[in-house]
């Protein structure tokens, strides 16, 4: 099991670093932007006190299930859905709580001290947790959304680097070149699963729990429905469980999406879903 989890570090890890914003708050800058929009729009009349209140009431609701009308029902009538787009944050717009990059900093320390044999020097849960604040704190020319792993490398490499005598530089490069193959790897993996029909042949082991999540997608995806989160705020941890949250995220943004090019696909992708919980619900007992 282990294996198979280093196998998928660098997905695992860039799922673990996106799904920061599911519940992340605005910035009070961004904040403070939304309410002048609002107020500029004839949208709102009252306090900003207020206004920040409902937006915060708003955000506690995890991402993919925030709508217009969630927030329509704040206002003094219903928003433009240009205006509503400037409600989808990103890591320059948000505000992440460190506990929650500390406990990926942690998972990740592990994963890695145990995989590439490194001393705390280059992977100590602080150089870490550093390099994901870097990440979710970008400067005006980082990147502030969709952060991908060859993004986290580069960002510990100027994070750890300074921090190491020449020994240990050369050491840090040697583990980044052992974590940049591991993502090509990963990246063939996925490649050559989507190629093939979808046939896990199950080579693990179904906890309940993923049992139980597979289960409620395939009744969403029957009724047409809104599909539930992963119960787990680390997400899922195999492969094929990965995929099918990738297809459930994506068919719920297209259950919201107003766009014909968009809605279009909707029904391939129910459709693809219902397989894919087919084939793990049927193989669970093997």
């Amino acid at each position: 099991m282990m294996q198979q989890i280093w196998k998928s570090f660098p997905r695992l890890l860039e799922q673990r670093i996106n799904q920061l914003l599911d519940e992340a708050q605005p910035t009070d800058l961004k904040a403070f932007q939304l309410y002048k929009s609002c107020q500029a729009e004839n949208l709102w009349s009252e306090s900003y006190e207020k206004f920040s209140k409902q937006l915060q009431l708003f955000c506690s609701v995890p991402r993919i299930e925030r709508t217009k009308g969630q927030f329509d029902r704040y206002l003094e009538r219903p928003m433009d859905t240009s205006t509503f787009d400037q409600f989808h944050f990103t890591f320059r717009t948000s505000q992440i709580e460190p506990s929650s990059l500390r406990q990926i900093a942690s998972w990740a320390h592990h994963l890695l001290r145990a995989n590439l044999k490194a001393d705390e020097g280059s992977v100590s849960i602080n150089v870490l947790e550093k390099t994901l604040i870097k990440l979710t704190q970008p400067t005006a020319f980082d990147k502030d959304i969709d952060i991908e792993f060859s993004d986290f490398c580069d960002a510990w490499q100027k994070v750890a680097a300074p921090t190491l005598d020449s020994e240990g530089r050369k050491q840090l490069q040697t583990q980044l070149g052992v974590l940049r193959h591991l993502d090509q790897q990963c990246k063939q993996a996925h490649l050559q699963s989507t190629d093939q029909d979808f046939s896990p042949a199950i080579a693990f082991y179904l906890t309940q729990t993923e049992i139980d999540w597979t289960s409620r997608v395939q009744q969403a995806a029957n009724t047409s429905g809104q599909m539930p989160k992963y119960p787990l705020k680390r997400g899922p941890e195999k492969i094929y469980l990965l995929e099918l949250q990738k297809l459930v995220t994506l068919y719920n943004l297209l259950q919201l999406t107003e766009k014909f090019e968009l809605i279009k696909h909707r029904e391939s992708v129910r459709t693809t879903i219902l397989h894919n919980c087919e084939q793990l619900l049927d193989s669970k007992a093997a």
